[in-house]
């Protein structure tokens, strides 16, 4: 199922005339494992901890991606505990532990400053 899917995937990009594709895996031999990808022809183009950046290029004139690198960190709030959180609508796992995170944020009340980064916004994500 999954070489399935990943193969309607590279069709429906190449007929979008996309110039190659992206996936990201771990390094590990667990979920989204980067080595599934490179049996499939995808290389790593990038790294950050166990995450790898992968992608297929489908043409020559395709220039390999790089992940987002982390520009700012967060201002510390004496007597607070600050939390940032990224929200995105692609990721089921991840939009869970945020809906999570920011409940548990609100029962801390004035103690707490929940940050919210909305991945939706490209600018605010590439901040």
């Amino acid at each position: 199922m999954g070489e399935a899917l990943l193969y309607a995937a590279e069709e429906d990009a190449k007929s979008l005339g996309a110039k190659g594709i992206v996936a990201w895996g771990i390094s590990f031999p667990f979920w989204m494992k980067a080595s599934w990808f490179k049996k499939h022809g995808y290389r790593k183009v990038d790294r950050a901890g166990i995450q790898e950046l992968l992608w297929k290029p489908f043409t020559e004139q395709a220039a390999p991606p790089k992940l987002v690198r982390q520009k700012k960190k967060p201002e510390a709030m004496p007597g607070k505990v600050v939390v940032t959180a990224f929200k995105n609508g692609w990721c089921p796992a991840q939009n869970l532990v945020y809906k999570r995170a920011k409940r548990a944020a609100a029962e801390f009340g004035y103690k707490m400053v929940f940050y919210e980064v909305d991945t939706f916004d490209g600018k605010a994500f590439l901040e």
